[in-house]
């Protein structure tokens, strides 16, 4: 590991998992994967075009939830209740402590849903919730994404997921899973 890596993580092992700005993890790497497999923080939601703002700040790992969008249905494990996105609606989520891509190829985080005919969402990701990259979009349900699809901007670890209905509603989010 290079000096500049192991400053990285001396840091991040300090902050318990409430950075300010983004960081690149070392492949392999786990620190940051402190929290749950699943998003447990909702930043923003909307129904019927009216955004609903739950957390101005992301709490600190294992801070209990509170406030208008406690309890949620897309938070935690997949467990069949569901937040249904009405037509160009959005759930924005967060994982308190991120999570990390791996090295290789393959799914880093999985989205829970049941997609009807014809409607199709967008998903964008970030890890300090102010500066997004879009994944790209989803038509079927429970689709899986990859982080390496935004490689040129060095994001490997995130924490932010927001889903964007791209405007014809019904698509309905059960739970945001890190699959690491």
């Amino acid at each position: 590991m290079n000096s500049q890596a192991a400053i990285a993580l001396g840091l991040l092992s300090l902050a318990g998992c409430e950075l300010d700005a983004p960081i690149i993890v070392p492949p392999g790497n786990s620190t940051v994967d402190g929290g749950s497999a699943f998003a447990d923080t909702v930043i923003d939601d909307s129904t019927g075009g009216v955004v609903r703002t739950c957390s101005t700040t992301l709490p600190a790992c294992g801070d209990a939830e509170t406030g208008p969008c406690y309890p949620h249905p897309a938070l935690g494990p997949n467990d069949g209740m569901v937040f249904t996105l009405g037509a160009n609606d959005l759930l924005e989520v967060a994982f308190r402590c991120g999570f990390v891509e791996h090295t290789g190829s393959g799914a880093d985080f999985k989205i829970w849903a049941t997609v009807p005919d014809g409607a199709a969402a967008t998903v964008d990701v970030s890890y300090d919730g102010s500066s997004y990259s879009t994944l790209g979009g989803f038509f079927n349900s429970n689709p899986t994404f990859d982080l390496d699809l935004i490689a040129e901007n060095k994001l490997n670890v995130i924490r932010f997921v927001r889903i964007r209905d791209n405007g014809t509603g019904g698509i309905g989010i059960d739970a945001v899973e890190s699959l690491q």
